[in-house]
């Protein structure tokens, strides 16, 4: 169980660590079946992204919560449509287990 003034211990994780984390806690079942939901965290891309994409599409970040407690699950990048939807699933960079939270960037050699 987390403490609730601890501050979290952050331990830098690879994007295959972070996408099997993301697979393991189930978090695209959770926003699928309304166990979790996104907030937008108001960082939306002006500029259209690289690659090919629909003309439109825009880079956001997100953060995903429980809907029972709104406890941090997730912070992700996502594209979405000219109009908001999503063009991309949640791209995890930041995964919350209890007092721990694994972030983008190289692991230490």
């Amino acid at each position: 169980m987390p403490s609730p003034n601890a501050e979290p211990v952050h331990i830098t994780a690879t994007g295959a660590d972070r996408h099997e984390l993301y697979r393991v806690l189930d978090i695209r079942r959770k926003l699928a079946t309304g166990q979790a939901y996104i907030e937008e965290v108001g960082r939306v891309s002006s500029r259209p992204p690289r690659g090919n994409f629909p003309t439109g599409t825009r880079s956001r970040m997100v953060r995903i919560k429980l809907t029972v407690n709104d406890w941090f699950l997730c912070y992700a990048h996502q594209y979405v449509n000219a109009n908001g939807t999503d063009f991309t699933g949640p791209d995890p960079k930041w995964i919350r287990i209890d007092d721990v939270i694994f972030k983008q960037g190289k692991p230490a050699s």
